[in-house]
């Protein structure tokens, strides 16, 4: 509900809300990247990808991070070069970077989510709310509590939920402080009755948790259901993951995807990989376009968009008697005025009809020759087997990108790289109590089953033993 505020302080909040057009993009960066001739990641796209994360790939990508990350611990910029948790940074590399962005989006008009936070801050300005909902607090910044702080200073009731124990983006900033402070209040309020975990994953993600001393303690009841947890040699993890419909497989770090994926490709699971690491057919959108409209083509009649053609054509050389010299230019610009094509036009005025023959002859999926083979080896296999293209039973993603969500079966891979293992075995207290809760949130993913993977490397989390009992193996 609404509070009276200045017309000012409206306008303002609001304008901010509607300047999505002026936010710095993928293609603003290449932009700048271009000028100045820094090397950027492009970050992933995919709903539930680690978008969250800016990549740290080339040293650019590390120069844009400790950028944000300052900004977000509102730290004074000299001081930041030498606190980046991703390693140290030249300063007047660093210091020339933030020049050049700085003029780059005074010179187009341009923002970013730290820019707006730092403008609301600077204008005082607050939504006009009565009642204020903040969710996942422990994963705040201090440049994100300052401004809650500042939004709901003066309204009369505000509500902070959170979880300590999940507090997993402390590299990007995240403080889990303010939220340790207020749970110390009168007014308090622990959520015991966990309506996930069963008993005995929920058995080892406490003793994962008690591990760490700087948290609040709290009563946390399982869910009703007994569950089970395994631990397995990876490749017998990943058929585990094959049989359910409902699956996770998570990793701690993002380069364990390759070798996971190409192992669900072999066995011709379902599957799909969340952001960037590995071969993920399912999760490439234009290439599903592409070969339902393959399979839509045999059928006589069949009228198509010309994005769906589109979509096909990308996959398929241009040769004589297949896909003629010029239809994929007609496609691409009868897609720009979203026109769709008749039966006749497809075969006649496109000259697709050698196409249409031979997905007749050899199926849909083979004339996708620019796929390589064994994505389309893969495809062939698991329309095959359900006689279309099904949901992918399988997630594979790194253990940040599952928070908030759960499986039925969870499948946790322990190795660690060696920057991560390292600080890990020989970092501080801080670290190793991180690591606990990374590992507390994988875990508590499960509905049902949990799998804990053999390592395959020697560098790896040590899971607490966990006293036999039915469902343990």
């Amino acid at each position: 509900s609404r509070s009276p505020r200045s017309p000012t302080s409206t306008r303002f909040f609001n304008g901010l809300l509607e300047r999505q057009g002026d936010v710095m993009s993928d293609e603003h960066w290449s932009e700048f990247g271009e000028l100045h001739g820094y090397k950027f990641t492009r970050q992933a796209t995919d709903h539930h990808a680690a978008s969250w994360f800016l990549p740290y790939r080339t040293a650019d990508d590390q120069l844009r991070f400790a950028h944000d990350w300052g900004r977000n611990c509102r730290l004074p910029l000299d001081q930041v070069p030498g606190r980046c948790p991703t390693g140290r940074v030249a300063p007047d590399q660093f210091r020339t970077y933030i020049e050049r962005l700085g003029r780059f989006k005074a010179e187009r008009g341009l923002t970013d989510f730290c820019d707006m936070l730092a403008e609301v801050l600077e204008g005082e300005m607050a939504p006009p709310v009565d009642v204020a909902f903040i969710d996942e607090a422990q994963d705040l910044s201090p440049l994100q509590i300052a401004v809650v702080e500042m939004w709901f200073e003066n309204v009369s009731r505000v509500y902070v939920g959170g979880d300590d124990d999940q507090t997993l983006f402390t590299f990007q900033g995240a403080d889990p402080t303010w939220l340790l402070d207020l749970a110390k209040g009168p007014e308090v309020e622990i959520l015991k009755q966990s309506h996930r975990v069963p008993v005995i994953p929920h058995a080892l993600a406490q003793r994962i948790i008690r591990q760490n001393r700087n948290r609040v303690a709290k009563e946390y009841l399982p869910a009703e259901t007994l569950g089970s947890v395994q631990r397995l040699p990876q490749h017998r993890s990943l058929e585990q993951a094959a049989e359910s419909s409902s699956a996770f497989v998570l990793v701690r770090n993002r380069h364990f995807i390759r070798g996971i994926a190409a192992g669900l490709m072999r066995r011709g699971v379902p599957y799909v990989v969340e952001g960037q690491g590995g071969v993920s057919p399912l999760s490439d959108g234009r290439l599903m376009t592409a070969v339902r409209t393959a399979y839509r083509l045999r059928r006589w009649g069949t009228s198509l968009g010309a994005n769906e053609l589109d979509a096909l054509l990308r996959f398929v050389p241009t040769s004589p008697g297949l896909v003629p010299r010029g239809a994929k230019t007609k496609v691409k610009q009868a897609k720009a005025a979203a026109q769709t094509f008749k039966w006749e036009a497809i075969r006649e005025d496109l000259g697709l009809a050698g196409l249409i023959e031979a997905i007749r002859k050899t199926g849909p999926i083979a004339v996708l020759t620019k796929l390589e083979e064994g994505t389309r080896d893969y495809l062939q296999r698991i329309v095959g087997e359900s006689g279309d293209l099904p949901e992918p039973s399988v997630v594979v993603t790194t253990i940040h990108g599952s928070k908030g969500r759960e499986k039925s079966l969870v499948v946790v891979i322990p190795d660690m790289s060696r920057a991560t293992y390292r600080a890990y075995r020989a970092g501080s207290r801080e670290d190793r109590e991180l690591e606990n809760r990374i590992f507390y949130v994988a875990v508590t993913r499960t509905k049902k089953d949990l799998i804990i993977a053999e390592p395959i490397t020697r560098r790896a989390y040590e899971f607490p033993a966990l006293a036999h009992a039915e469902g343990v193996v």
